[in-house]
């Protein structure tokens, strides 16, 4: 067996880990609070100044950017990786992001000669070299004639087709 691993910048991987905590945080509250606004009303007959409090602090929530997300992450570091007051956020970054923990376990079980490690960014930037890497690194045809094929096919060559 021969495995690819094609990684993210661990600081984006961690910011975009982030931003969907915060997406989470954000939804997760809302229901919360939606469900009782709709409860105070009905026992109330009339909205309520918490339907607006809800909604302002819904807002503020929402606006949680990379501003805040650098201002804390001097503290995240700081504390890592036994941050008592943060440890999921630490997690994400210190476990998550420690790229060379977990691939050597696959290091250790296949040997580092199976193992071709990528670059997301190198990818999503010029394709055609990562793919190169994954055809050679198999074994297989990665001639500038694959590329065009490849290219022609939209990534999609099937190798049953008979083409």
């Amino acid at each position: 067996a021969k495995l690819v691993a094609m990684l993210r910048n661990p600081a984006d991987r961690f910011y975009s880990a982030y931003n969907m905590g915060m997406k989470e945080h954000v939804t997760r509250a809302s229901a919360f609070k939606n469900e009782q606004t709709r409860r105070m009303q009905r026992a109330t007959r009339q909205p309520s100044r918490d339907a607006y409090l809800h909604r302002r602090e819904l807002r503020q929530l929402q606006q949680a950017n990379y501003t805040e997300f650098a201002a804390s992450l001097d503290g995240w570091i700081e504390c890592a990786p036994t941050c008592e007051t943060e440890i999921t956020i630490v997690r994400l970054f210190f476990d998550y992001g420690m790229y060379a923990k977990h691939l050597s376990k696959y290091i250790d079980a296949f040997g580092r000669d199976r193992l071709l490690i990528l670059r997301s960014e190198d990818f999503f930037e010029e394709p055609w070299p990562s793919i190169k890497a994954v055809l050679e690194f198999r074994g297989l045809d990665s001639s500038a004639e694959m590329q065009k094929k490849l290219i022609d096919s939209g990534g999609k060559l099937n190798k049953n087709s008979g083409r």
